[in-house]
């Protein structure tokens, strides 16, 4: 059995090695694929770039930030990124169907080796991510809600556990440009 304090180890090497492979162009984003049957759920954030406003957490500012969830691998898997320039924060993983625990997952890294896992799932009408996040100095669970707004908006909404209390993020409404 893994030691805890490791159990982040095996996700993060595998991500650094997609990771790895996403900047050496390895991943193609191709238009004009179909998703898989098992993540027609992410179809309505397929194929869009994502583009709100986040509030800085030390100053009074609102900055922007960029999602895309691209279909990839001939419709098995999503490729997400997102970044914000003003925080120098960029991030990508993949969303892909676990067929041993036959659910949607997905784990990302971002630039400052933060690590997220997790599973997707539809929960009152909104696409729901939870797991962990590893932080280089701590690790908590947590969900994202990803809700569509009748305007054909996003409004993407973070949550964590922190001792034993759920705890907004950020909410952040964002806008489709195809």
């Amino acid at each position: 059995m893994m030691h805890p304090n490791r159990a982040w180890i095996p996700g993060a090497l595998a991500a650094l090695i997609v990771i790895q492979g996403i900047s050496a162009g390895q991943v193609p984003v191709e238009t004009g694929q179909t998703l898989d049957e098992n993540l027609k759920l992410l179809e309505p954030l397929a194929g869009k770039r994502w583009v709100g406003q986040i509030k800085a957490l030390d100053r009074d500012e609102y900055l922007e930030i960029v999602r895309r969830f691209d279909i990839v691998w001939n419709g098995s898997a999503v490729k997400i990124t997102g970044y914000c320039k003003a925080l120098d924060s960029e991030r990508e993983g993949f969303i892909f169907w676990d067929s041993i625990a036959g659910r949607i997952a997905m784990f990302a890294i971002n630039n400052r080796g933060i690590v997220q896992q997790g599973h997707i799932e539809e929960r009152d009408g909104k696409i729901v991510v939870a797991g962990s996040i590893t932080f280089p100095d701590r690790r908590l669970e947590f969900e994202n809600t990803f809700e569509l707004t009748p305007a054909g908006g996003l409004i993407d909404e973070w949550f964590r556990l922190e001792d034993g209390e759920w705890l907004p993020g950020h909410r952040v409404e964002l806008t489709a440009e195809e």
